[in-house]
């Protein structure tokens, strides 16, 4: 009976122990094979890692021959002009663009002096940009009203809406304005004059004339370039006129500049009267200038007041004088006012003409 029992122990013991070496040999099959799983992977990511840099190093190696053909080919090759343009400068004045170009002489020929006093002639004979560009003068004769619009082109709708009114006006276009030449051609092709409104330093020092406005502080040179910058803005006008100004208009050394060079441009010049001790229109008559000055301003303020008292001393004093030269502003209020007097005023007999017809009318007399 022991024997047996031993010899049972026994056969147990081998079985567990046959039992043990099997689950190690399955243990060990999966550990070999998620060793081989592993493997595989690490092995497929450095592969692909090696692939992008080798790519990557393809790619760089081309790149940087292309670049170096490039740059052959480009100092072989003559330069072509660029495909883009610059920002576009100020459109010079037509009067300027048309001048005729005196071109000097290459010897002493005869024909090239001839050609020289030809050249000089045609522009002694060309007339000056305030005349070529005047409009005709409409019939009648009633008391005449010039009727000037300033501060022209901030605001198209109201531009407009002033470029409607159904007389001859005389338009002052601000030269920071946007797009100037189109509102200028606008104006001119239905039968308007127009003015530089030129922006000028305030007595008012918290006041703002705009960009590139003429300051009685800044140097010569500083100040020329700005006046050149105003005129070059738009072409077709007749003259100028201060926009602000009170302060300007005092410095009898900075009018001297703009003076002298309305002169040499041919250009008339509307003393906006923005100050009483205003220099413009006594300067200008003493050089000889084409010149008016304002006598009515219908809306100083801009507030929207009522400019009826206003429109009632421009009838007064076109009565009295026979002429008005009134300056208003495209304010709202101002515009309704005007849409309402102006068929009133021509049932009264008035007659509404362009400030050149001021000049014209002063000359002849």
């Amino acid at each position: 009976m022991g024997e047996r029992r031993k010899k049972a122990a026994s056969a147990k013991a081998l079985l567990r122990q046959a039992r043990h070496r099997r689950r190690a040999r399955r243990l060990d099959r999966v550990r070999i094979k998620g060793k081989g799983l592993a493997g595989r992977l690490a092995g497929f990511a450095a592969g692909f890692l090696g692939g992008l840099v080798l790519g990557a190093a393809v790619l760089a190696g081309l790149w940087f021959a292309f670049q170096s053909f490039d740059r052959q080919r480009m100092e072989s090759e003559p330069l072509r002009e660029q495909r883009y343009l610059p920002p576009s400068v100020p459109e010079k004045p037509e009067w300027e663009r048309e001048a005729p170009a005196r071109s000097p002489a290459k010897s002493g020929r005869l024909e090239d002096a001839g050609q020289d006093r030809r050249l000089l002639a045609a522009a002694l004979t060309d007339p000056p940009p305030w005349q070529r560009y005047a409009v005709a003068v409409p019939a009648g004769r009633g008391p005449r009203i010039a009727l000037i619009i300033d501060d022209i082109g901030l605001s198209r709708r109201r531009a407009y809406r002033a470029l409607a009114l159904p007389v001859p006006l005389t338009v002052a276009i601000l030269p920071y304005a946007p797009a100037p030449q189109k509102l200028a051609d606008d104006a001119r092709r239905r039968g308007d004059e127009v003015l530089v409104h030129l922006p000028m330093e305030p007595q008012n020092r918290k006041a703002d004339p705009g960009p590139n406005a003429l300051l009685t502080g800044v140097g010569t040179a500083e100040l020329r370039r700005r006046l050149q910058w105003n005129l070059s803005r738009f072409s077709g006008y007749v003259g100028v006129n201060n926009h602000m100004g009170s302060r300007f208009m005092q410095n009898r050394k900075g009018m001297l500049l703009l003076i002298g060079e309305l002169a040499r441009q041919r250009l008339m010049f509307l003393d906006s009267r923005t100050i009483a001790p205003s220099l413009g229109y006594e300067m200008a008559q003493a050089a000889g200038l084409p010149a008016a000055g304002r006598d009515v301003f219908l809306d100083i303020d801009g507030n929207g007041s009522d400019v009826t008292p206003q429109l009632r001393e421009v009838e007064r004093i076109a009565r009295r004088t026979g002429l008005a030269i009134v300056i208003g502003h495209p304010h709202d209020n101002t515009l309704q006012a005007l849409e309402k007097w102006i068929p009133a005023a021509l049932a009264r007999g008035f007659v509404f003409v362009p400030l050149t017809a001021v000049i014209q009318n002063r000359a002849q007399s």
